[in-house]
């Protein structure tokens, strides 16, 4: 049945399924399908087949949680106290006892939320609601007490989950109805696919998958993969899914990073140009202002270029490598476009220079918002696009596959192990495509001898400036 190849897959375990990924990887390598140049990152929800009961802070602990008190004799007081005046009882209100969540495994911000023990209602004496098995009232010793008022209790609903009569207070311990099936699952937050303006929550994982963009043969194949409860931030793990291609096939050298605003991190950056590598990672405002005035006095713009003494917005002009900076310059905007500039100052110092007023940036002042290729340039939005392989491969384990899209699986190991075989059928299938595809168009070719089939043969024509940056040495 289905249970017995979800515990196969435990029984190999996911380092298993990753060596053989990488082996995968490594025959593509020697086929030279593989350069592994231009790096997509991106980050999917993936839903545990559990509900979610609405604490994303739960543990093992959570299933036996010792109430204050002596939880018994104060129901016993409660209960005799009612029964005081027991005209005053209405049949249709139920009585509810609470205990407060420790707060062990809770951050400081979060308050401890209230568990809700047991759930009862006291009515007037009747036969048929009398159940034979129910030790409630006996439990709580007032048994007598509701016999002679003739009213008996009704339990509904209880947490209750082991009382210990033997020590002196008769803990009574509960299991957190809040407390859901999957420990390992957190809640994690998408934008809905429905309305981009609003986010979503799923309660499952994190699955991090890295694609390797090969523009020369038009392919696309997932390099690396990585699972993480679903309130794990995705750029948290890019080093880690980096020193894993590393590890595993050393020979690989990247180029280009590409991600979303999760792998905007300093870290990051640091990280992916100490390889040689150039992070093109979206900008995480993080509740910056941004209005013009505030752009104006810190001197510097959403995409970080400089502003010149007229306060126009200067213009990139070039990178130098051996100093990790950028130049900028304002073109003599206020004679070229006069529109353009806010306040021209007249008999400008700067008029009499080719290019006007210049200056240099070092990435390192700000390292992620300044960029090796000028954020917002038409080249670094040409690169940012090819994030959209990413989302292809996401797209295909879950929408095409049908791998990930709400798979019956419970647990980190488990999910992590569908992961990494989502992966292996990706590259699998997108190779064995690319096989297939040429092989019918050179059998096409060589059968017709049309030209334009021998074309779809020839290598795909890249950008000048991406072969710049992908094909150094």
């Amino acid at each position: 049945c289905e249970s017995d190849f979800s515990n196969f897959r435990i029984r190999i375990g996911e380092e298993r399924y990753n060596r053989i990924f990488h082996v995968l990887i490594e025959i593509l390598k020697q086929l030279d399908l593989i350069t592994a140049r231009i790096f997509s990152h991106d980050g999917t929800l993936v839903h545990s087949f559990a509900r979610y009961h609405g604490c994303n802070y739960a543990c093992k602990d959570c299933a036996e949680i010792r109430v204050g008190g002596d939880f018994i004799s104060q129901i016993h007081d409660r209960i005799l106290k009612l029964l005081e005046n027991p005209y005053a009882l209405s049949p249709d209100k139920t009585y509810r006892a609470f205990a407060k969540c420790p707060k062990g495994t809770l951050p400081n911000d979060v308050k401890p939320p209230s568990i809700k023990v047991c759930e009862f209602k006291i009515l007037p004496y009747n036969p048929d609601y009398l159940y034979d098995k129910d030790q409630t009232a006996k439990l709580f010793g007032v048994e007598d007490a509701l016999s002679k008022a003739n009213l008996m209790l009704i339990p509904i609903r209880s947490n209750i989950s082991k009382i210990d009569l033997n020590l002196h207070d008769n803990p009574v311990f509960v299991k957190c109805p809040r407390m859901p099936h999957d420990l390992d699952a957190k809640i994690g937050c998408r934008h809905s696919k429905h309305n981009p303006d609003k986010t979503e929550k799923v309660f499952g994982f994190q699955v991090i998958i890295s694609t390797t963009i090969e523009p020369e043969l038009g392919i696309e194949l997932p390099i690396a993969c990585i699972t993480k409860p679903g309130s794990a931030k995705d750029g948290n793990y890019f080093i880690h899914i980096k020193e894993q291609v590393k590890w595993n096939h050393p020979s690989l050298h990247t180029y280009i990073d590409i991600g979303d605003s999760g792998f905007d991190e300093t870290d990051n950056y640091n990280w992916s140009r100490s390889e040689g590598s150039i992070p093109i990672f979206d900008y995480n405002v993080r509740n910056e202002n941004l209005s013009q005035a505030s752009l104006l006095n810190r001197g510097y713009d959403h995409n970080g270029y400089p502003f010149a003494p007229c306060k126009v917005t200067c213009r990139p002009n070039g990178y130098d490598k051996q100093d990790k900076r950028l130049s900028f310059v304002c073109a003599k905007q206020c004679l070229s476009s006069t529109h353009a500039v806010p306040n021209p100052i007249p008999n400008c110092q700067y008029l009499s220079g080719a290019l006007g007023f210049s200056c240099h940036v070092s990435i390192y002042d700000n390292p992620r918002l300044l960029s090796e290729i000028p954020r917002g340039s038409k080249r670094w939005k040409e690169i940012r696009n090819l994030r959209t392989s990413s989302e292809r491969t996401n797209s295909t384990a879950k929408s095409d596959l049908d791998i990930l899209a709400r798979p019956r699986v419970f647990g980190l190991q488990r999910t992590a192990c569908l992961a990494q075989i989502a992966c292996i059928v990706i590259l699998l299938k997108r190779f064995l495509d690319f096989i297939v595809r040429i092989t019918l168009n050179l059998r096409k070719a060589i059968t017709t001898g049309s030209k334009t089939h021998w074309k779809t043969l020839q290598l795909k024509k890249t950008p000048h400036f991406l072969l710049s940056l992908i094909q150094r040495k």
